[in-house]
């Protein structure tokens, strides 16, 4: 099953817009599975472990171009999409 994880996941994206590093944070406890970078063409760009010792994974946009990308983290079958713009 996926959903929105929204209400009880506490994900955050920040900064957005960024111009280099996007900081993804969750909840403590509630680490993922995995974060993605995805481009809106559908492409997986970066695919990240998370660690039980935090509860963020950096994602450095620097390398890409300009415009907007999904960040997806999954959890146990669940999914949250989260856009971040490139500047």
């Amino acid at each position: 099953m996926v959903t929105d994880l929204q209400a009880n996941f506490g994900i955050n994206v920040y900064p957005n817009p960024s111009t280099d590093k996007t900081l993804v944070r969750w909840n403590a406890g509630l680490q993922p599975d995995a974060v993605e970078l995805w481009d809106l063409q559908g492409r997986l760009i970066e695919s990240f472990k998370t660690s039980a010792e935090f509860n963020e994974q950096v994602i450095d946009l620097s390398a890409q171009t300009q415009g907007v990308y999904l960040i997806r983290v999954l959890k146990n079958g669940y999914e949250r999409l989260e856009k971040v713009v490139k500047q």
